[in-house]
Parts: C-alpha cells; sequence; structure tokens
C-alpha cells in the first residue's frame, strides 16, 4: 500500500457528531478522515481503511455481505470496518462471520464520556490495519476534552449510559454477573407465559419483580438495584420482548437473552445460509395487506432453538445478531427480531 493510504481513513457514520469526533480523533494520531459516499466515490481508492456504520446501510437497503462483495472487487486494498453504534460489544462469532465475508472487524460504539474504554480501543483497532501504529493517548484524551469544553461531543446515547451504569455499580461493589446469576438462579425472578392486551409473551419476565428479586436479596436501594438490571439490559444479557422499551421499574416484560457458551456454540454464517431453507417461506397476510416471500420471527426462533439445542432466548438473540448483520428484516423495517409473530424476508 503506498503511503498516501495508510494516511487516510474513510467515514461513512450516522450522523454528522459522530463524523466530526471520528475526524478529530484520527487527527490526534496524524490520520486524515474523509466523509465519503459509498456510491461511486473516487476517493475510495485513496483511502487505506473505511468506517461504515450499519444503520447507514440499512437506509441504503443493502447489507454488510453485498458491501464486502462490492468493494473487494472494487478496491481490493480497502479494509472495511463496520460500526454497530449502539452495541457494547462484539462476540467472537460475530467477529468470525465478519472475516468469512471479507470485512476487517466489525466495532461496538463509543463514548466521549469513557473514550479510553470504549473510543480508544476501537480507533486503535483501524489504524492498526493501515500499519505500525504509535498510538498517542494523551492526543487522543486532549481532542476528547476539547469536544466535551466546546458542547460538540456526539449526544449522550446507550454506549454511555452503559458505562455510566457500569461505573456506578463498580463503585458500589455491586457484580453485573452475580445479579444475572441471582436472577436466572433457583429462587430468581419468575420466568412464565405472560399475556397483556390480548397478545400473549412465553419465557418472560417483569421488570419490577426482577428489581424486586435484587432488592430483596442483595440488600440494594432500589435506584441500585434498578440500575444493575438496566445495565443487563444495555449490554445485552436480557431484552424486551419487543426490542421496543428501555429497562425500568415498570410492568414491562423482558427475556434473558442466552449465554456467551450458546452464542459461540453457533457459527452465525452457516446459521443464515441454513435458516433460508430452515423455516416456511411463503406469501402471508396481515390485517387484509399482502406481504411476499416471508417467514415468521416465531418459526425462526423455534428452528434455531432446535438446531443448535439452545434456549428461545438465545435463538431469539442469534435471530437478532443476523438481523443486525443484514441477513434479512423486517417486511416493513419497522422492528427488531422478535419471537412472534412478525414477518421478516430474507435479503437478495
Amino acid at each position: 500500500m503506498n503511503d498516501a493510504r495508510t494516511r487516510r481513513v474513510g467515514l461513512v457514520l450516522a450522523s454528522g457528531e459522530e463524523e466530526q469526533l471520528w475526524t478529530l480523533a484520527l487527527a490526534s494520531q496524524g490520520i486524515e478522515g474523509v466523509v465519503v459516499v459509498l456510491d461511486g466515490d473516487s476517493r475510495l481508492a485513496t483511502i487505506g481503511a473505511l468506517v461504515v456504520d450499519a444503520p447507514v446501510l440499512e437506509d441504503l437497503d443493502t447489507s454488510i455481505v453485498v458491501l464486502a462483495g462490492d468493494l473487494k472487487q472494487r478496491h481490493p486494498h480497502l479494509q472495511v470496518f463496520i460500526r454497530l453504534p449502539a452495541r457494547t460489544g462484539i462476540s467472537r462469532g460475530e467477529q468470525a462471520w465478519a472475516r468469512g465475508v471479507g470485512i476487517g472487524s466489525l466495532l461496538p460504539g463509543s463514548s466521549v464520556a469513557a473514550w479510553k474504554e470504549s473510543l480508544a480501543p476501537v480507533l486503535l483497532r483501524v489504524l492498526e490495519s493501515l500499519g505500525p501504529v504509535d498510538f498517542d493517548e494523551a492526543a487522543l484524551e486532549h481532542c476528547t476534552r476539547e469536544l466535551v469544553r466546546k458542547g460538540e461531543e456526539p449526544r449522550p446515547g446507550p454506549i454511555k449510559d452503559s458505562f455510566v451504569d457500569a461505573f456506578r455499580l463498580e463503585r458500589e461493589g455491586v457484580s453485573a454477573a452475580s445479579v444475572l446469576a441471582l436472577l436466572q438462579g433457583p429462587g430468581g425472578v419468575e420466568v412464565s407465559e405472560r399475556t397483556f392486551r390480548g397478545k400473549t409473551y412465553a419465557d418472560c419476565f417483569v421488570a419490577s419483580e426482577a428489581i424486586d428479586r435484587v432488592e430483596a436479596s442483595l440488600g440494594l436501594r432500589r435506584s441500585l438495584a434498578t440500575a444493575a438490571c438496566a445495565f443487563l439490559w444495555r449490554t445485552g444479557r436480557i431484552h424486551h420482548v419487543l426490542r421496543r422499551a428501555d429497562f425500568a421499574d415498570d410492568f414491562l416484560f423482558f427475556r434473558f437473552s442466552g449465554s456467551r457458551e450458546e452464542f459461540e456454540h453457533v457459527d452465525l454464517a452457516e446459521a443464515a445460509a441454513a435458516l433460508r431453507t430452515g423455516v416456511p417461506v411463503e406469501d402471508r397476510t396481515y390485517l387484509a395487506k399482502s406481504y411476499e416471500a416471508c417467514f415468521v420471527g416465531s418459526d425462526a426462533v423455534q428452528w434455531l432453538a432446535s438446531r443448535y439445542r439452545i434456549s428461545r432466548g438465545a435463538a431469539e438473540t442469534i435471530g437478532h445478531r443476523l438481523l443486525e448483520l443484514g441477513a434479512f428484516r423486517h417486511v416493513l423495517n419497522e422492528h427488531g427480531f422478535v419471537d412472534g409473530n412478525l414477518y421478516y424476508r430474507f435479503r437478495a
């Protein structure tokens, strides 16, 4: 690779604020950040690495696999990184999937408030793809402090909230892993089938009851017990049954998302391919509207759970990860992946 490319990184991010953050963070390491577009931008030939936010691909109605194949053909020198900005971490299985489709790495989101724990590692991963790195942590810290001082940091979001919760739990001596084990263990929160407004949700628990259990068993203040459970939600250990609600001290239904062992047991590439022939795909109708060539979320969950011998919660999480990675999408692009009577369609 020529020297000019090793000094430039292309950016296709979901907001101007994130573009500014990454441009300044790269500049702190002597690298030029260039905001590019994916369709026919001649500057793609002049950069060594490209960072793309997954939500941008969704807006363009394309997928990571399609993008990776297209860029590999047109710009074989280019190292591509896909960022999942709302995620606090990426599993080994997801990274293996990314390498298999030609992506340098999947990247989690980051926060200026926790720059050392979140922004620095992902920035370093991108820089290492360009060649040997003499990482200047002090320069990056100065960059983030200037953004905060000027009030120009990206708006607070789930990544910042997760680190706020993590710092609070650490300060109070509360282990998130212990809280999760308590909720799932003998005498933990009750998991059962529940009904709300005529709709039934299998294998779920009530958020406020989980807080009751943590509060009573660990002797925590209710606000701290709520923060502990919210941290489990922010980091993907539990999820709302419709993936629509934040965790709160309320009558809300949540599910356990499965264990790391279950996730590592599943090859995502194999699951994405096998799912295409494993679930019934047909034309369906809902409220007098027809949807061609789609499958039902609960059917996919059942198939994944049976094929890989994992819990329904883990199967639902695997399905949601496949949706995030672009294997399929909701027919109206209005929902994440849900264990229910929602329709999804495989991408071409």
